[in-house]
């Protein structure tokens, strides 16, 4: 969004800890910048594991697959299927030739200009086919649905612990979170 990011252009690093840890890329597309492999360099000279906010998959390329594989990583590789009508398939298979599904967190757009159907669908394909775990952003944070679901999915424990129908059909004093928080609070 070009009114409130502005134009693609490549900056230099800022306020970085030379005895930090670790780094945060703070770029939602990090291979559109026209620097991108000298910002590799730059990466892998640190030494530092790194943070890598955003790669547009639907680009994504065996020369960018190479440069990830030099990196070591702090949190997941984020990616994003926000349209639900365009199949990312042969990227993330790509993709995963390079990093491994735990190195991979895909963000998933709902409620924009998808059905519910359609959202579950990205949410269950991502998961089920490659082991990459979805992360819901809800277009209308108001939406009783949309906050339902990315309750539901942006929760590991409950995500892996009933389907998307169970969970929306379960009231939620019953659900999982609920359950494993009775059973915390008991054991107090």
């Amino acid at each position: 969004m070009r009114q409130k990011e502005g134009y693609i252009h490549p900056v230099e690093p800022k306020n970085l800890n030379p005895n930090g840890k670790w780094v945060r890329v703070q770029d939602n597309n990090f291979f559109a910048n026209p620097n991108w492999r000298s910002a590799i360099d730059y990466l892998v000279d640190l030494g530092q594991k790194v943070d890598l906010q955003g790669v547009d998959v639907r680009l994504f390329n065996r020369e960018q697959g190479e440069a990830l594989q030099k990196l070591k990583f702090k949190f997941p590789v984020k990616i994003g299927w926000d349209n639900p009508r365009q199949n990312i398939d042969d990227k993330i298979e790509l993709m995963l030739e390079y990093l491994k599904p735990n190195q991979i967190e895909c963000y998933i757009l709902i409620g924009y200009w998808s059905t519910e159907q359609e959202d579950v669908y990205r949410i269950e394909h991502i998961w089920d086919n490659y082991k990459i775990h979805p992360f819901v952003m809800p277009y209308n944070k108001k939406s009783a649905y949309q906050r339902g679901i990315a309750r539901w999915c942006n929760n590991k424990f409950v995500f892996k612990s009933c389907t998307w129908e169970v969970y929306k059909n379960t009231p939620y004093s019953e659900t999982p979170i609920s359950s494993r928080r009775k059973a915390r609070e008991g054991s107090k």
